[in-house]
């Protein structure tokens, strides 16, 4: 039983390290920040924190907020509240390379990034530990919010109706999507 809990705990280190590596290539790709990304790329530029300690900020914060909505909290939780942002700092303090000027370097980088953590969530939640913290916070709205994530799928399949002009379905997607971040 100890040996599992020990191997769970591993599995969630590594995974939460490669995940983060691939963290690290989003944004040294240079194109752009995911929203969780950005807020603590922001902290870190007009507070003493560096982006590591910014995102454990955060995270914990969140952690937090998961608790005061009752959302289910496990090893896996609390141990990405404290590690991932941190192993990202690690990789962008560590990094040698001079910062991407080019765009499709850029892209190429960024889709690197994503198989990183892709391949990161999946040994991360090999050890079923529970989501991370930001998961928990997006899963508790969720379940408390009138208005349901599946409705933005049906403003994009709205292209299929013959009264709509071209440009409709996107915009359709965007504002119904734009209502869902509100609730």
């Amino acid at each position: 039983m100890r040996r599992k809990i020990i191997l769970g705990w591993v599995r969630i280190v590594a995974g939460l390290f490669i995940f983060a590596f691939g963290v690290h290539l989003t944004i040294f790709a240079n194109i752009g920040l995911a929203p969780w990304d950005c807020l603590g790329m922001g902290i870190s530029y007009h507070t003493p924190f560096n982006y590591g300690i910014s995102m454990t900020l955060i995270a914990l914060t969140v952690l937090l907020i998961d608790i005061l909505l009752r959302e289910k909290i496990g090893y896996g939780t609390i141990i990405d509240a404290v590690l991932t942002g941190n192993f990202v700092q690690l990789f962008n303090s560590v990094n040698p390379l001079p910062l991407n000027k080019n765009v499709w370097l850029g892209i190429g980088i960024m889709v690197v990034g994503f198989v990183f953590m892709a391949l990161g969530m999946a040994v991360y939640m090999k050890s079923e530990q529970c989501c991370g913290p930001r998961d928990s916070l997006l899963v508790g709205l969720g379940k408390r919010c009138l208005f349901r994530v599946a409705r933005a799928g049906e403003a994009v399949r709205a292209h299929e109706r013959p009264h709509f002009g071209r440009e409709a379905p996107r915009t359709d997607a965007v504002g119904v999507g734009g209502l869902d971040l509100l609730h």
